[in-house]
C-alpha cells in the first residue's frame, strides 16, 4: 500500500528542500579538528589506529569510515556528509516504521496513516536542524539507526536465532560510533533476560553478550582521558534538582523547547508510558506480542542517554539540554510513547465498554502530540534560515585573504587553529576552496 508512505515523502522531500536551500559547503566546529586526519590521508601517514581515537567522550570509528571515502572522493565536498545523514534519517524512518507494521499488524487505512503521520513527523523533524546541516553528525544518526536495528533484532530473537549475530553486529557499529552506545549493551541483556528462551539458551546468549560487552568497554575505554573543560561527574550528584530537570528536558525537546513545557511534556509520558507497561505485564502482553519490546528498548536507550549525557553536561546549564543535536536520540522516547498508546489501545478494545473513556483519552493524546509536533516543526525550520546566514558569511571570510577573527571564532573556537587548517585546504583545493583558482 504505498499511500502508507505519502507523508513520509512529504517530510522528507520538504526536508530535502531545506538542506538544499540553507545548507553550506564549509567546516564547522569539530569538522575543523578533523583536517588533521585529512591531512595525513593525503599525506599518506594516516595509521589505521588513528580512526579509533577518542574525540571528546566517543570513539567514531565507523562514522570515519564513512567520511573519509566521502572526503576523498568529492574534494571533501559538505554536501557528500549531508545527503549521508539525509540517508541515515530514511533508514531510521523504515527500521521504525516496519517495526510498528510488524508489532501493530496496521490493516486500518486511517491508522496506517496516522502512524505513518506521526513517525515520518519525527524521524524527519526539522528539531535536528543542527544535525541536518551538519556532516559531522553522521555518528548520531549512523548510531540511532544501528540502536534501531539492534532492538528489532533483539525483539524476535526467539522466533529468529540468528538475530543474536545482528543485534551484536550492530550494537559494535553503535558503540564506535556515539559513546551513548554502551547503554544498548546493558538494555539488550535485559531483552535476553525476558526473551522466550530456554535457560540454557539464556545463560548461553548472556555469557556471549556480557563478555563482547566487557570486550568492548575494554578497547574503548583504554588510554581514555577526560575530556578538557568537562565538569566532575559529581556535579550531578550535588545538584540533583538541576540534573533531573536537564534529563526532563532533554528527553521532550522533540516536542516542545521551552523548559517548562519540556519538562511537563516528559513527565506526563513518563507517567503513561509506565502505566501502560503495567497494563502490558498485567495483561501478559509482550509475551503474545514480543515485537513490542523493541520499543520499550528504543524509550529506555533515549533515557539512559539522557541521563548519560545529563552527567558530563548538567553544568553547562539546561540551554544545554534544549540543544537541536540531541533531538534524533530523545525521539525515539517519543517514537515508543506513540507505541504505548496503540498498545493501551489494542488492550482496551478487547474490552470497549470498560475502556471507553480512556479510549477517548489516548485519542486526545495521540492529537496533542501530533500538534505538538507541527507545531514544533513549523518553530524549527525558521533556524535553518539563521544558521544559513552565519556559514555564508563565516565562508566568505575563509575565502578572503585576510578572514575576519570574530567570524571565524563562530565557526570553531580557535582563530588561529582554522587559519592554519584552512589553509591546507586551499592548497589541496579541498571543501571551500575546491573551485579556487
Amino acid at each position: 500500500m504505498l499511500k502508507k508512505y505519502t507523508f513520509p515523502a512529504l517530510f522528507g522531500l520538504f526536508l530535502i528542500y531545506l538542506i538544499s536551500l540553507y545548507g553550506v559547503d564549509i567546516p564547522f566546529w569539530d569538522q575543523w579538528s578533523y583536517v588533521v586526519k585529512i591531512q595525513r590521508f593525503y599525506e599518506g601517514t594516516l595509521a589505521f589506529r588513528e580512526l579509533f581515537e577518542q574525540h571528546n567522550e566517543h570513539r567514531i570509528f565507523f562514522p570515519l569510515l564513512i567520511m573519509l571515502p566521502l572526503m576523498s572522493l568529492s574534494d571533501w565536498n559538505i554536501w557528500y556528509e549531508l545527503g549521508a545523514n539525509v540517508v541515515l534519517g530514511v533508514g531510521i524512518f523504515l527500521v521504525i516504521f516496519r517495526q510498528f507494521d510488524r508489532t501493530f499488524r496496521l490493516a486500518s487505512h486511517a491508522l496506517t496513516l496516522f502512524v505513518s503521520f506521526l513517525v515520518s513527523i519525527l524521524a524527519f523533524s526539522t528539531s535536528q536542524f543542527e544535525n541536518w546541516l551538519w556532516g559531522w553528525q553522521i555518528q548520531i544518526f549512523l548510531n540511532v539507526l544501528m540502536v534501531c536495528l539492534g532492538f528489532s533484532y533483539l525483539s524476535t530473537l526467539a522466533q529468529h536465532k540468528q538475530n543474536f549475530v545482528y543485534a551484536i553486529l550492530c550494537g559494535v557499529v553503535a558503540v564506535f560510533s556515539f559513546a551513548n552506545g554502551m547503554a544498548y549493551w546493558l538494555i539488550g541483556f535485559l531483552f535476553i533476560l525476558i526473551a522466550k528462551l530456554s535457560l540454557k539458551q539464556k545463560a548461553v546468549y548472556a555469557s556471549i553478550w556480557l563478555a563482547i560487552f566487557v570486550l568492548l568497554a575494554g578497547f574503548y575505554f583504554y588510554d581514555y582521558h577526560k575530556p578538557v573543560g568537562h565538569p566532575p561527574l559529581s556535579y550531578a550528584l550535588t545538584h540533583l534538582s538541576e540534573y533531573v530537570q536537564y534529563v526532563l528536558v532533554y528527553l521532550g525537546r522533540p516536542i516542545v523547547s521551552s523548559y517548562p513545557e519540556a519538562m511537563s511534556f516528559s513527565l506526563v509520558a513518563l507517567v503513561i508510558q509506565g502505566y501502560v507497561l503495567w497494563l502490558m505485564y498485567r495483561t501478559k502482553y509482550w509475551q503474545e506480542n514480543p515485537a513490542v519490546t523493541a520499543f520499550l528498548g528504543m524509550s529506555l536507550y533515549a533515557l539512559m542517554s539522557a541521563s548519560i549525557t545529563g552527567l558530563g553536561r548538567v553544568s553547562f546549564g539546561l540551554g544545554q539540554a534544549i540543544t537541536s543535536r540531541y533531538v534524533t536520540i530523545s525521539n525515539l522516547f517519543w517514537i515508543c510513547f506513540v507505541a504505548m498508546l496503540l498498545v493501551a489501545w489494542d488492550i482496551w478494545a478487547k474490552k470497549p465498554s470498560k475502556y471507553r473513556i480512556e479510549k477517548y483519552l489516548i485519542a486526545v493524546l495521540f492529537i496533542t502530540v501530533s500538534v505538538s509536533c507541527w507545531v514544533r516543526y513549523q518553530k524549527d525550520k525558521e533556524v535553518f534560515a539563521t544558521i544559513h546566514q552565519e556559514r555564508v558569511k563565516a565562508k566568505a571570510t575563509l575565502l578572503s585573504p585576510k578572514p575576519d577573527d570574530e567570524l571565524v571564532r563562530k565557526i570553531f573556537g580557535e582563530v588561529e587553529s582554522v587559519k592554519k587548517w584552512n589553509e591546507f585546504l586551499r592548497k589541496q583545493k579541498l571543501s571551500l576552496h575546491r573551485h579556487t583558482p
